[in-house]
């Protein structure tokens, strides 16, 4: 197919890295075609399958038309079309020229692209079956007849998926419109870009869950018709989400099912999380209460045409928290009959509430067993949506009105409390904990059970420590009338604090502390430390050289006298007082030289004697006189 019909309709387009409006599809029994490879022999005319490398570098197995001497890239049984649209440069472009169909001389297609989004569109297209939805139905790739009843389509229309589309802001964007005059349906998906740095997304036809996202919404369009904008647009948006997921195919088991987008992602950040909507690349609401409200009169791209995206999640996390509750029950075929069975539910005006009402009854309809409607009621009641009296919420509160916990409890079963709470003693009172003010062992309502405390009056024990630490004057059974009188030290003596080597201690005041909780006060002694000074005499040649007056620490010797050898600890000169500590008050020593002129003289007069005749002999004793420094 190399052309195709002028093509006329309103362009419902993504806001740039959001999913938004979708696609149409729907499943017949899959053909089974004839599977060849495209170095062999050329086949017959007629549907092929083959095997084809995508934008990821997969290799994928899809339908191609042959007609004896090339291959086009579309499925007549499913009715779709794959278009190169880069040479559009504007929305009225897609309206008013027709693309090629991708072709192949030899069967090879060499744009990974087109294969990715014909791939995923194809298995969005699979998934609308028996199996999967509970019922088989015909006419939802975008037939817009009017007709409600699917069951009653006995025809498709044509499914045109226009790639390349990178001008005009969708080059990170995806886009569906239904093609009434034509009746025909058009997805238009741009590149996206590996090197992105304004946009989460890059490559978005390559994530399964968003071309299924896209997909959905022209299913969404031919069931419920839900009208744009506000809640009906939201909740078209939380749809998409859900079976966007449930079409890529992982287990609700899996983190990547709640997540939207993160096969694609340039930073490694999922657009959407249906799990945890507030913590993720587009945040989201996550209760009724967090919703968003547009501040104009009309809904316009300044507030995403009423917060769609951003509300959509208020929606899909309802499945997540019911899941939350009994996985069990909740499998991706469960997931997926209960939401087509509330999408056909559903009307054009729908509000929040009113899906909650009718999720719940599809749930009914389906025959989901009692823990999965609890699952089901309790996500209902937490998310903010109207209750039906199954749930109630259990708050427990602190003394100061502060929240301590709180729980959500089936009706009729008790609730967990949690450890006693204290309150704060004064220095008059104490207070003991003697209950809750509210019964919590069968819950009716929701309830806010506050604490009771009992009140006592307060005694002390008063110890008085000396500068030790030790107790030397003690009182106990104080109360607070007669504590003042009973710590006060006006006429109390302090404590001496005894001296170290290097500190001595000066009474400086009374320390007073008081043990709240335990009902003690300690007065304690504080002193101010000063350091000791200690006196040095030094001596030489048996008279007082020098003294001086210093602090504490190393001794700092003076300078040698003319003769001395060095400063000494003792009087016999035999331990250096260099390098000692200077803690006492203490004498310093120094050596003398050798002096051997008295020795000489005295040699002399005793020979002189001799001589003499035996006479006396006078010994002179010659002392130099020092002189002080």
């Amino acid at each position: 197919m190399t052309e195709r019909k002028k093509r006329n309709g309103l362009f419902l387009l993504l806001s740039a890295g959001t999913l938004a409006f979708a696609l149409a599809g729907a499943c017949f029994a899959r053909a089974e075609g004839v599977t060849a490879s495209a170095d062999e022999a050329a086949p017959e005319p007629g549907r092929l399958e083959l095997e084809q490398t995508d934008a990821l570098g997969n290799r994928v197995v899809v339908p191609v038309e042959f007609d004896g001497e090339t291959y086009a890239l579309k499925d007549l049984v499913r009715n779709i079309f794959v278009c190169n649209a880069a040479s559009a440069r504007s929305y009225q472009d897609l309206t008013r020229t027709d693309f090629p169909v991708y072709t192949s001389e030899t069967g090879v297609f060499d744009d990974g692209m087109a294969i990715s989004i014909y791939a995923n569109t194809i298995k969005a297209y699979d998934f609308y079956s028996a199996q999967m939805v509970g019922r088989d139905f015909y006419g939802v790739n975008g037939l817009n007849d009017g007709e409600k009843n699917l069951s009653q389509r006995k025809e498709e229309i044509p499914l045109y998926i226009d790639v390349h589309f990178n001008a005009a802001g969708m080059r990170f964007n995806a886009a569906y419109t239904p093609l009434e005059e034509l009746h025909a349906a058009l997805m238009v998906v741009g590149d996206g870009g590996d090197s992105n740095s304004q946009s989460d997304l890059y490559m978005q036809g390559t994530a399964c869950d968003i071309i299924s996202h896209e997909y959905q919404h022209g299913i969404t369009q031919h069931t419920a018709n839900l009208n744009t904008g506000g809640d009906p647009g939201a909740i078209n948006e939380a749809i998409s989400d859900i079976f966007g997921a449930l079409i890529e195919g992982h287990d609700p088991s899996e983190e990547d099912f709640w997540l939207m987008g993160e096969d694609c992602s340039a930073r490694g950040v999922a657009m959407r999380s249906v799990k945890d909507p507030k913590n993720c690349g587009t945040k989201g609401a996550e209760t009724l209460d967090d919703k968003a409200v547009c501040q104009h009169r009309r809904h316009n791209s300044g507030c995403d045409d009423g917060w769609v995206h951003y509300n959509s999640t208020i929606i899909s996390h309802l499945q997540y928290t019911a899941y939350e509750q009994y996985p069990e029950f909740f499998t991706r075929e469960r997931i997926a009959r209960l939401w087509f069975e509330t999408l056909c539910r559903i009307k054009p005006d729908v509000t929040f509430r009113d899906f909650a009402v009718e999720f719940r009854a599809a749930a009914v309809s389906l025959q989901f067993e009692e823990k999965a409607m609890d699952a089901i009621d309790y996500s209902l009641y937490v998310n903010g949506f109207p209750s039906t009296g199954k749930f109630h919420k259990v708050s427990f509160m602190n003394e100061d009105g502060s929240l301590l916990t709180s729980e959500v409890v089936k009706h009729g079963e008790s609730a967990v409390a949690p450890a006693n709470p204290v309150k704060a003693a004064t220095e008059e009172y104490r207070y003991i904990f003697d209950g809750w003010d509210s019964a919590f062992d069968k819950v009716t309502s929701d309830l806010v059970v506050k604490p009771i405390f009992r009140t006592e009056l307060r005694y002390y024990s008063v110890e008085f420590l000396d500068a030790a630490g030790q107790i030397f004057k003690q009182q106990d059974n104080v109360s607070y009338a007669d504590l003042d009188t009973v710590k006060s030290t006006e006429d109390l003596t302090p404590p001496e604090k005894e001296s170290t080597a290097q500190f001595y201690y000066e009474f400086d005041h009374w320390d007073v502390s008081v043990d709240e909780d335990n009902g003690k006060v300690t007065i304690t002694p504080l002193y101010r430390e000063k350091t000791q000074v200690y006196t040095v005499i030094y001596q030489y040649r048996g008279e007082e050289y020098y003294s001086v007056t210093r602090p504490y620490g190393t001794l700092e010797l003076v300078e040698l006298p003319e003769g001395c050898l060095g400063w000494y600890m003792d009087k016999d000169c035999t331990v250096a007082a260099s390098g000692r500590m200077l803690d006492r008050n203490m004498t310093i020593y120094g050596k003398p030289e050798h002096d051997f002129a008295p020795i000489i003289i005295t040699v002399f007069c005793v020979g002189a004697a001799v001589l003499l005749g035996g006479g006396a002999a006078a010994i002179i004793i010659v002392k130099k006189k020092q002189k002080k420094r």
